[in-house]
C-alpha cells in the first residue's frame, strides 16, 4: 500500500536537490511533485517510493521480460501513448534487445533493477505491459497471460464469473504428458 500524502520521505528521497528533483535508486526524477494519477492523488514521487519498497516482487515478474509501456508523462489526466521499442532518450537504466520485425531490426524495452524500474517512473509509464517472453529468447515465450479487461460499467460479480470460468476451462484443457 503507498504512503499516505504528508507521511516521511524514504531515506532514498529525503535529500531534495535545489533544482526540485529527488534521486531514488540513482535515477534522478524531475518534477516529483507532479501528480500522475490525479483520482487518487499519487504523485511521482509517491510512485518511485511505493515500487522502491515492492521492487523485489515487481522484478520477479518483469524482470528480463520485454515491456510494452503507456506513458504518460503529464500524468493520467493528459494525452497518454504506448511505448514498446527504445528511442534515443530512453536512459541507460532501460535496457535494450533487438527486435526483428518484416524490414528492420528494432530495439525492444526490458528492465533488470530496481533503477530500471524507477527510470520507467521518470519517463511516466504508467502501465507496464510484460511479453510472454524474456529478452534472451524473443521468439520462444514461456508465459501466457490472459487480461481480463473489462468495460467500466461491467458489474464485478460478471467479472468474477468470467475469471472462475477461464480457470476451470483451463484446468479441463492442460495437457499432461505420461
Amino acid at each position: 500500500m503507498m504512503k499516505a500524502r504528508g507521511a516521511e520521505p524514504s531515506k532514498a528521497a529525503q535529500s531534495k536537490p535545489a533544482d526540485d528533483s529527488q534521486e531514488i535508486a540513482g535515477v534522478k526524477l524531475t518534477h516529483p511533485d507532479r501528480v500522475l494519477y490525479p483520482e487518487q492523488d499519487i504523485t511521482k514521487l509517491e510512485l518511485a517510493e511505493y515500487y522502491e519498497q515492492t521492487a523485489e516482487w515487481i522484478l520477479s515478474h518483469a524482470s528480463h521480460r520485454m515491456l510494452t509501456l503507456v506513458r504518460c508523462p503529464q500524468g493520467r489526466q493528459k494525452q497518454c501513448f504506448f511505448q514498446r521499442n527504445a528511442e534515443a532518450s530512453i536512459a541507460p537504466e532501460i535496457r535494450r534487445a533487438p527486435l526483428r520485425d518484416d524490414k528492420s531490426i528494432k530495439r525492444a524495452l526490458f528492465i533488470d533493477s530496481l533503477s530500471g524500474l524507477i527510470a520507467l517512473v521518470q519517463m511516466g509509464a504508467l502501465e507496464i505491459h510484460t511479453w510472454g517472453s524474456t529478452a534472451k529468447d524473443i521468439e520462444h515465450p514461456d508465459r501466457l497471460t490472459f487480461d481480463l479487461d473489462p468495460a467500466p460499467e461491467l458489474p464485478w460479480k460478471i467479472v468474477r464469473a468470467a475469471t472462475l470460468e477461464l480457470r476451470d476451462r483451463l484446468r479441463i484443457s492442460v495437457w499432461v504428458p505420461s
